[in-house]
């Protein structure tokens, strides 16, 4: 992927749990077509967990941001905020499961009402 223009970033947090948080990976990668970056904030997930979640952001040229300690959603976005070079971001919780044409229907909206 070229990420030179790139013009959207999606920013993984935190939220309650951990269980769901690799499958809501798969599944994000799965159902989201185009150019864009990743960047994955870790907020102190079990090792097992944080171990198939380095691999997964590795593997598609993600960035991954581990911290040893749990943080709310906004703290985790702000980190994540600091990472991000592009045009448009959307925030997602590491427990969402989102359909194919997600993105592309939130960048029309975006680029619709001037967002």
């Amino acid at each position: 992927m070229n990420h030179s223009t790139t013009e959207v970033s999606i920013c993984v947090v935190p939220r309650e749990r951990f269980s769901c948080a690799v499958d809501s990976l798969y599944n994000v990668i799965s159902n989201t077509t185009g150019q864009y970056k990743l960047v994955y904030v870790d907020a102190n997930s079990p090792p097992a967990i944080a171990s198939q979640l380095a691999a997964l952001c590795r593997e598609h040229g993600f960035t991954y941001i581990r911290k040893d300690r749990y943080m709310s959603p906004n703290e985790a976005r702000n980190i994540g905020l600091n990472s991000i070079d592009t045009t448009f971001v959307a925030c997602i919780d590491n427990d969402l499961f989102v359909r194919p044409g997600w993105l592309e229907a939130l960048m029309d909206c975006a680029r619709a009402t001037g967002a």
